[in-house]
């Protein structure tokens, strides 16, 4: 993107990320995969042996201009879009969190630190109280008591994988 005389210009521009990480076998890879499976890639076979594993993601830039498009706040599509797009990054946000956090097997000794996370990876996206919010306020009790309610099944369900009860 560049500006001249004042105008924006849109130029060719992609985003891109790449994630790089040493993928050991004593630690189990359940987080990484779900991230890979958010990609679409399901089933992956993970060697036996330490590997490197490389994920790199593009985004073409016309793919973006929803971030340049946004409807004006106060407007009547603003609240409906700002949602569906603040929804979509909590979503991907409980995917790769997990994941990078949970990288290393020293990460388990602090159970105090992997439950809540992955209690929030549970969680659903917020959709606000008043469908005004785009994220929780997590300084409200009452907010954190509802979403912990709401993430408890899934938590339930995520407890069950040995990733959370393994000896160390």
């Amino acid at each position: 993107i560049s500006a001249r005389d004042g105008e924006t210009r849109r130029d060719d521009f992609s985003l891109s990320f790449t994630d790089r990480r040493q993928l050991d076998p004593a630690v189990i890879q359940t987080p990484y995969l779900r991230v890979l499976e958010a990609y679409g890639l399901r089933d992956v076979a993970l060697p036996s042996k330490p590997c490197t594993a490389t994920l790199h993601l593009r985004l073409d830039g016309r793919c973006v201009e929803a971030w340049m498009n946004t409807p004006a706040p106060g407007s009547p599509e603003y609240l409906p879009e700002m949602s569906r797009l603040a929804g979509a990054v909590q979503q991907m946000a409980r995917q790769w969190l997990p994941a990078l956090y949970l990288a290393r097997i020293e990460t388990y000794s602090r159970p105090s630190a992997v439950h809540p996370l992955l209690a929030w990876s549970c969680s659903p996206p917020c959709s606000g109280p008043r469908k005004k919010d785009l994220s929780y306020d997590f300084m409200d009790p009452k907010v954190v008591d509802s979403v912990l309610q709401a993430s408890a099944a899934g938590f339930r369900e995520i407890r069950r994988f040995a990733y959370l009860r393994k000896e160390l």
